[in-house]
C-alpha cells in the first residue's frame, strides 16, 4: 500500500523522476564496471611495468658483467699477443719484483730514445680507460709475494689469502678463467669491495701453469649501472657463479642461496617464485646468472593504493552525479511547467506577461500541445531579427566603401603645386584633368560598374601616379572584348594596383612589371594580377590570409586587400573573394573571383541587397 502510494504521488506521472531513476541506476552501475575494469587495467599496468623495470634491472646488471668479461679478456689478449709485455710478466714471475727492476733499466737503456713501455704503462692505460678497475695483479706460483698495480702506482703485496684459497679449487684443465665474488680490495688504503676476473698465465711452449692474473673491479660499478627506473620500483639484484657463490647482493632480505638452488634447473627467464617476481640471466661465456628479483608484496600493495583510489573516486562521481542530476532535473521540471503556462498565456497575445513558477501535469506532453501557438508568435522575434542583421550588414558595406586612402589626393595636389611652382603648367593641368576624372568616377554613387569602367579607371589611377611620381610603373592589362560589360564592384583593382606600387615594386629593379589579366570559367569571372617584385614573406604571408580568411585583426598589412576581399565575400558569399600566392623575392599573384553576372543585373542585385 505504502509502494503504491509512492508509485502514484512521485512516479507514475512524474517523467523527469523516471529518467532520474533510470539513469540513477545505469550511472551506478556503469561507474562500478568502470572502476572494476580501470582497477584490473591498472593492476595489469603496474605489473607490466614492474616486469618491464625488473627485466630492465637484470639486463642493465647483465650487460655491464659481460662488458668487464670481455674488456678483463681483451687485456688478457693484448699480453698474449704483445711479445714484449708477455715477456717482461713472465720475467717478474720467474724472478721476483727486484730482478723485474733490474730487467726494466737494462731495457730502458738499451732503447735509443731512453723509452720503456713495460706491462705498467700498459696496466695504468687500462686503469684510466675504465674507472671501474680498482687494480690488476699478478701471482706467481714461484713469488711469496703479489706484485699490484693500482692508478699510477704498482707495489709488492702478500698474496691475497682470500683469492688463493679461491683458486686452490680451480679445475684449470676446463677453465681458463674464473670469477671470485665481492672480497675486499687489502691493497687499496680505503677498504672497496671488489669482484675479480682471474686469467691463468701458461709458459707459452710447455703450457706450465706459471701464475695467474687478477683483474679487480669496484662492485660500485654494479650498483651504479642499476637503472633509476629499477630504484624506484626497489628491484634487488643478485649476481653468482655457476657454482652458486653470490659475487653480488644488493640486499639481505631474501635468501639468495637458496634462491639459486631453485631457479638453477628453470630454464625460463620470468617466473614467479614464492610471491617474488623474478628475472634471469645466464651469461654464455662465463655461465654467470644475474637474478633481478621484485617482492610481491610491493607489487600488491602499489597497484592496491590506485585500486582504492579509483574506486572512491567512483563513489565520489557516482554521489556528485546523482546530486547533480537531482537538482537539475528538479530545476528544469520547475521551469517546463512554468513554460506551458506561459507559452499558452503567450498564445493569447499577452506579450508582456512573465512566466512564473506555476505547476502543471505531464510537463512534455503539454509543451508539444502548445508548442505551434507558440511558433506563430515567435515569426515576428525572427523577422525583427533578419532586418536588424541587414541593416548591420549595410552599414558595414558602408563602412567598406568609404575607406579610401587620403594620401593619394594629399601627394597628387602637392605634386600639382610643385608642377605650378615649377613652371610646368602644361604636366599641371594634364594631371588636374586626370584628378578630376579619376574622383568623378569615385564620387559616383554607384556601386556596380561595367569591367571596362574599373580597367579604366585603374589606368587612370597609374598614369596619374606615373606623371606625379619619379617612378614609372608599368602595367599591363589583357581582357576579353565580351567581357566588357559584365559587372564589377566599383574600386576592385585601385586598391591592388596601390599595394602594389607601395609594397610590392622592386626599386632596385628596372624590369618591374605589373600584368592584369581578366576571363572567364565556367560561371565566373576570374581577375589574375601578378607581378615580379619583391614578393612577400612566408610569415606576413601567413598573417594576411589568416586576416583574409578569419576577419582576423591580428596585423596591419593589406587593408586594401581585405577591403576588397570583405566587400565581395558580404556581397556574393563565401566561395567568392580573393586568393593570394607569393613567395619573398619572387613576386606575388592575386586572383580575385566574382560571378559572371551582366552589369545591369548585378547593379539590380547589390540594389536590393543594399536596400533589405
Amino acid at each position: 500500500m505504502v509502494i503504491n502510494n509512492l508509485y502514484e504521488r512521485y512516479i507514475k506521472r512524474k517523467l523527469f523522476n523516471k529518467i532520474f531513476i533510470i539513469f540513477s541506476s545505469v550511472a551506478v552501475i556503469c561507474f562500478f564496471l568502470f572502476a572494476y575494469m580501470a582497477s584490473v587495467n591498472i593492476k595489469l599496468y603496474f605489473k607490466s611495468k614492474l616486469k618491464e623495470a625488473n627485466e630492465m634491472a637484470a639486463v642493465s646488471i647483465h650487460s655491464y658483467i659481460e662488458e668487464k668479461t670481455n674488456e678483463s679478456r681483451d687485456i688478457i689478449d693484448n699480453i698474449y699477443t704483445n711479445k714484449v709485455l708477455y715477456t717482461e710478466i713472465l720475467y717478474l714471475m720467474e724472478n721476483g719484483y727486484n730482478k723485474h727492476i733490474e730487467y726494466k733499466m737494462n731495457k730502458l737503456f738499451e732503447s735509443q730514445d731512453n723509452k720503456y713501455n713495460g706491462f705498467e704503462n700498459y696496466f695504468n692505460s687500462c686503469l684510466l680507460r675504465d674507472a671501474g678497475i680498482t687494480g690488476i695483479s699478478i701471482y706467481s706460483s714461484k713469488q711469496v709475494e703479489a706484485f699490484v698495480y693500482s692508478l699510477n702506482c704498482g707495489v709488492t703485496f702478500p698474496k691475497d689469502s682470500y683469492v688463493i684459497k679461491s683458486l686452490e679449487k680451480w679445475n684449470e684443465s676446463f677453465e681458463s678463467i674464473r670469477i671470485l665474488p665481492s672480497h675486499n680490495a687489502h691493497y687499496l688504503s680505503n677498504p672497496k669491495n671488489v669482484f675479480s676476473m682471474v686469467y691463468i698465465v701458461k709458459e707459452r711452449f710447455t703450457s706450465n701453469n706459471l701464475g695467474f692474473i687478477v683483474i679487480d673491479y669496484a662492485v660500485d660499478g654494479i650498483k651504479s649501472k642499476l637503472p633509476i627506473s629499477a630504484k624506484g620500483y626497489h628491484v634487488e639484484i643478485a649476481v653468482f657463479t655457476p657454482q652458486g657463490t653470490s659475487i653480488y647482493v644488493s640486499s639481505g632480505k631474501l635468501e639468495y642461496q637458496h634462491l639459486f638452488s631453485d631457479l638453477k634447473n628453470n630454464n625460463t627467464s620470468s617466473v614467479i617464485h614464492k610471491n617474488n617476481m623474478i628475472y634471469t640471466m645466464t651469461s654464455g661465456n662465463m655461465g654467470i646468472i644475474t637474478v633481478a628479483v621484485l617482492p610481491n608484496q610491493y607489487v600488491l600493495s602499489h597497484s592496491s593504493v590506485f585500486t582504492k583510489t579509483i574506486f572512491l573516486i567512483a563513489c565520489i562521481f557516482i554521489v556528485a552525479i546523482l546530486l547533480f542530476t537531482a537538482f537539475s532535473i528538479n530545476r528544469f521540471s520547475s521551469r517546463i511547467a512554468s513554460l506551458v503556462h506561459g507559452i499558452k498565456i503567450i498564445k493569447q497575445g499577452n506579450l508582456s506577461y512573465r512566466i512564473d513558477t506555476a505547476k502543471s501535469g505531464d510537463e512534455l506532453s503539454e509543451i508539444a500541445v502548445s508548442f505551434n501557438g507558440m511558433c506563430e508568435d515567435l515569426k515576428n522575434y525572427i523577422d525583427r531579427a533578419y532586418m536588424s542583421e541587414i541593416n548591420q550588414k549595410n552599414a558595414q558595406i558602408k563602412e567598406l566603401q568609404a575607406q579610401i586612402n587620403p594620401h593619394f589626393l594629399y601627394n597628387t595636389l602637392e605634386s600639382i603645386r610643385m608642377r605650378v611652382l615649377a613652371g610646368e603648367n602644361k604636366e599641371a593641368g594634364d594631371m588636374i584633368y586626370l584628378l578630376a576624372s579619376y574622383y568623378r568616377s569615385t564620387v559616383k554613387g554607384k556601386m556596380v560598374i561595367g569591367i571596362w569602367e574599373e580597367i579604366k579607371h585603374a589606368k587612370m589611377y597609374v598614369e596619374l601616379h606615373n606623371i606625379k611620381s619619379t617612378y614609372m610603373v608599368f602595367v599591363e592589362f589583357h581582357t576579353d572584348e565580351e567581357l566588357s560589360d559584365y559587372g564589377i564592384l566599383k574600386h576592385t583593382l585601385q586598391p591592388l594596383i596601390e599595394n602594389y606600387i607601395c609594397h610590392g615594386i622592386n626599386w632596385e629593379k628596372d624590369d618591374n612589371q605589373l600584368v592584369i589579366s581578366v576571363y572567364k570559367k565556367e560561371k565566373d569571372i576570374f581577375i589574375s594580377l601578378e607581378d615580379n617584385g619583391n614578393g612577400i614573406a612566408k610569415e606576413k604571408l601567413d598573417d594576411i590570409k589568416e586576416t583574409l580568411e578569419r576577419g582576423s585583426k591580428k596585423t596591419q598589412n593589406g587593408i586594401g586587400i581585405k577591403n576588397v576581399h570583405d566587400r565581395t565575400v558580404l556581397f556574393f558569399g563565401d566561395g567568392y573573394g580573393l586568393t593570394i600566392k607569393s613567395s619573398a623575392g619572387q613576386g606575388t599573384s592575386i586572383t580575385i573571383r566574382i560571378p559572371a553576372i551582366p552589369k545591369e543585373e548585378m547593379e539590380v542585385y547589390v540594389q536590393s541587397f543594399h536596400s533589405g
